[in-house]
């Protein structure tokens, strides 16, 4: 008979791949893009390809099962941090019986999966309910909407044996199946297209097929509970997650600009294929403006805000590729002469670490807030010295507020804080618009959970206004969410902080 490791021993490594993504979609059917679509998952919450949380979980089963563990008559686990793409997986096993699977990426645990030997009793269900399976797109159904709706899903014909040999010798070949067919639920029907999974509970069953039933539905956690009968026996719970932020159209903000208001003014928006970027140059062109916006990854996302433009048929919008940080500013040249630059370069604020300071993360935002703006500031001061141009620099009140595990970011942005102060005193023909923005509505700030934001439009506007104001040209108030980021920013050590008036 199998005997269980010792209280604690390494169950190896594993470092997950594009191809482990496919297979594992091959074996679950489970193909939301937060999987399979690089340029989908850099507006979700992780901003990279996520693997599967059932694949990691079997995983950990299967080099449990490898080692000689003995098949538990219960599973619990918990999916506490995503696992992306190219991460390295240490595994290892704590405890005995309890035992306890763990799955880190560096020192942070990310899946734990609990083995014990007792099993509950099961809950039996309807097994009428609609079939779900071989669904082509995941469902993106209102999550009310499945409040007390039953369901079930076939069983897929993948290999799970290639994948988890260890697992089809000790359980049978519908194992991993049945483990993926929870995979495919949560992903492709239940919560569906917006969904995070967050725990589950579960026994072994029989059969080829999974019934499940929406138990709960709780919209101040977007969380949605499941229980399921058949091949497996048991419970999950999965999130809801906010969906890629959506900024104001060219038809929303016509009504507020005039047509004439930036008319004559070129403008440079470095970051400008989403978020506030993409806000800015929406606004810009809606007064006339002609803008380039660059992109480092997303451009798809250049190219829809373009053709939005032109479709609107206010100002003019072009795109190219320019990564802060790594590409040459000549690389901009085609762009100059330009009135205004807009700096809102960026690389995913939200990071992972187990530690309490990471040097590597503090270099990372380090290169793209500070270096890449003062290379860029620097570049157009030489590139065209005989005309005037202001630069907005986009700190963070998180720099006087900050937020757990914000620590490195909101040091970047302090750096560059000091860094535009001492290049206003530098280059003398260029005007610094240093300002710590509050919290808006981005692809970076989503979360779970709701949190208050400022609003985006009445916030930016009064900045795009003082950025391209002439001369004497009346600039719009700043709402309140506007005035207090002004107040702040005030608060600042006097001097040459290279705020313009």
């Amino acid at each position: 008979m199998p005997q269980s490791p010792s209280q604690s021993q390494t169950l190896g490594r594993h470092l997950f791949t594009a191809t482990d993504q496919q297979d594992y979609g091959r074996l679950s059917g489970d193909h939301n893009p937060m999987h399979i679509d690089a340029m989908a998952a850099r507006r979700l919450l992780s901003g990279r390809l996520v693997v599967h949380g059932m694949h990691t979980a079997t995983l950990l089963l299967e080099r449990w099962l490898a080692h000689g563990g003995h098949v538990p008559a219960t599973l619990r686990c918990d999916f506490s941090q995503p696992i992306n793409v190219g991460d390295e997986l240490v595994m290892a096993a704590e405890g005995t019986r309890p035992v306890c699977l763990l799955a880190r990426v560096g020192d942070l645990p990310c899946t734990i999966l609990r083995l014990d030997d007792e099993a509950p009793p099961v809950t039996a269900l309807d097994t009428g309910g609609e079939d779900f399976s071989s669904l082509a797109a995941p469902l993106a159904h209102p999550p009310a909407s499945w409040f007390e709706r039953c369901g079930r899903v076939r069983l897929s014909d993948g290999d799970g044996a290639s994948m988890f040999p260890h697992l089809q010798l000790r359980l049978g070949g519908e194992a991993a199946r049945a483990l993926a067919a929870l995979s495919y639920i949560v992903g492709m029907v239940c919560p569906g297209l917006h969904s995070i999974f967050s725990s589950f509970e579960l026994r072994w069953g029989t059969g080829d097929e999974l019934n499940f039933r929406v138990d709960k539905v709780d919209p101040r956690f977007r969380l949605v509970s499941v229980t399921f009968t058949g091949a497996l026996n048991g419970s999950f719970r999965a999130f809801v997650r906010p969906e890629p932020q959506r900024q104001a159209t060219m038809d929303e903000l016509a009504p507020l600009i005039s047509p004439q208001a930036f008319s004559n003014t070129r403008s440079l928006i470095v970051g400008g294929s989403r978020g506030l970027g993409e806000l800015t140059a929406k606004m810009v062109c809606a007064g006339g403006g002609e803008v380039t916006i660059t992109y480092a990854q997303g451009a798809e996302d250049a190219e829809r805000v373009a053709v939005e433009v032109a479709t609107a048929g206010r100002g003019t919008c072009r795109t190219r590729r320019f990564v802060a940080g790594e590409s040459q500013p000549d690389e901009l040249l085609e762009t100059l002469p330009v009135d205004a630059l807009f700096y809102f370069a960026t690389s995913r604020i939200a990071r992972r670490s187990a530690q309490g300071f990471d040097l590597g993360l503090f270099n990372d935002f380090f290169a793209i807030y500070a270096t890449g703006f003062n290379d860029l500031a620097s570049w157009l001061a030489a590139a065209q010295p005989a005309r005037k141009a202001r630069l907005f620099y986009p700190s963070s009140v998180y720099v006087s507020d900050r937020p757990r595990g914000m620590t490195e970011y909101a040091m970047a942005k302090a750096a560059a804080e000091v860094l535009v102060a001492e290049l206003a005193r530098t280059f003398r023909g260029l005007e610094f618009v240093c300002e710590r923005l509050p919290r808006m509505s981005t692809d970076q700030t989503a979360t779970l959970l709701p949190v208050a934001t400022a609003p985006n439009v009445e916030t930016m506007l009064p900045l795009v206004h003082r950025m391209l104001a002439r001369g004497d040209v009346a600039i719009p108030a700043a709402p309140a969410a506007a005035a207090a980021t002004q107040a702040t920013v005030a608060a600042l050590p006097s001097g040459d902080r290279g705020v313009a008036p």
